[in-house]
């Protein structure tokens, strides 16, 4: 078995990885794959079973992997497989912004004061605290 082919090829801003590899002499094949998101968009094998017990074998099935890895990528390239790709998720609506208009909107009226609530600023924050906790517990 010959090591093959990995390349990650970007093509209309998506990021496709092409893989070509040889199967062994059992199986007397070489297979490319194109790739996208781990989803398998399109694969081609060839036999070598005629040149298999051939002496030069080695160096004419690395040749032929690199032939049909290089197709591949012309192939996606040239846009051959577009078809067969998902089409983008259209954009989600923009959320509805309020529009306000300033002569005729008035502020928000604030809460109403509560002298009782109020904070003695002349007080520590622990005594605020003492008299908080004194009167929670009454």
């Amino acid at each position: 078995m010959i090591p093959g082919y990995n390349h990650n090829i970007k093509y209309q801003d998506r990021i496709y990885h092409v893989q070509t590899e040889d199967n062994g002499l059992n199986s007397s094949s070489i297979v490319s794959h194109i790739f996208l998101g781990g989803n398998v968009l399109a694969t081609k094998k060839v036999s070598y079973r005629d040149i298999a017990t051939n002496e030069n074998a080695p160096q004419i099935i690395r040749e032929m992997m690199k032939e049909l890895h290089k197709t591949m990528v012309k192939e996606l390239v040239n846009g051959l497989y577009d078809h067969q790709l998902p089409h983008p998720a259209p954009p989600a609506p923009a959320p509805a912004v309020k529009v306000v208009d300033k002569k005729t909107s008035h502020p928000p009226k604030p809460p109403d004061f509560d002298a009782d609530k109020a904070v003695d600023s002349e007080k520590s924050l622990d005594e605020i605290i003492l008299d908080y906790l004194s009167k929670e517990s009454q």
